[in-house]
């Protein structure tokens, strides 16, 4: 009798952590790879000099990634501002895509990544079924949760995400989702985002506003950055 009623507790627990639509995801982020190969030129010196600290500033990043029912918002922890920030630590800042923050609407099937364009803040409507996973029976723990491993490309980058069905959130951190659960690491290339702190919280708030910014298509996008480049080109001359 004793163990039933323990059992019942138990499903009880489990049941009311899954059926709760909102959940938070702290990420912290970590670069493994080289920002510049060392090169016996001045060049490549003088490079590899004004990327000091950038991987130290990538590592002190933290990610927030708020999901409500089907819907989610993935952006960077604020942190304090320095005023005397190096070069290195203003590109780790660009690397882990510090300014950036990605909205997702499974249901509308909407995918949203807020950036810096020009000096000012945009709206870029991306296209929505943009990856195509490939499925791996590899699975591993994180936070505790069994993990399965899917892979994509992303122009030459590899991508690796360890997603949990067990948590049924088809989301992950900046543009990644459309896999059976959420994502709880995601390595782009040198760059990995790794799950540190899972919580279940229906009174979190999910607070972004579409209208807030300009919103553009990716089409548009790409003829703003070809006016960019050919003013900044013009200006050289």
């Amino acid at each position: 009798m004793k163990k039933l009623k323990y059992l019942l507790l138990i499903f009880l627990l489990v049941n009311n952590v899954y059926s709760q639509n909102k959940i938070s995801v702290i990420y912290s982020v970590a670069f493994i790879g080289e920002v510049f190969k060392k090169r016996n030129n001045a060049i490549s010196q003088n490079l590899v000099s004004g990327t000091k600290g950038t991987e130290t500033k990538i590592k002190s990043l933290e990610f927030k990634l708020i999901v409500d029912k089907n819907k989610s918002v993935f952006n960077v922890i604020p942190q304090m501002e320095k005023d005397n920030e190096s070069l290195g630590e203003k590109m780790g800042k660009i690397v882990a895509g510090y300014d950036d923050i990605f909205y997702r609407d499974n249901d509308s099937k909407i995918l949203i990544n807020n950036f810096l364009l020009d000096g000012k803040k945009i709206n870029l409507l991306d296209k929505f079924e943009k990856y195509k996973w490939e499925f791996s029976k590899e699975e591993r723990l994180i936070q505790g949760y069994k993990c399965y491993l899917a892979k994509t490309k992303l122009l030459h980058l590899e991508i690796n995400a360890w997603y949990c069905p067990q948590l049924p959130y088809s989301t992950g951190p900046r543009d990644f989702g459309q896999l059976p659960g959420l994502i709880l690491e995601l390595q782009k290339g040198d760059l990995i985002f790794q799950a540190k702190k899972i919580t279940f919280d229906d009174n979190i708030k999910l607070d972004y506003d579409l209208k807030t910014f300009k919103t553009i298509t990716v089409e548009e996008n790409e003829k703003m950055l070809k006016n960019i480049r050919d003013k900044y080109l013009n200006q050289q001359d």
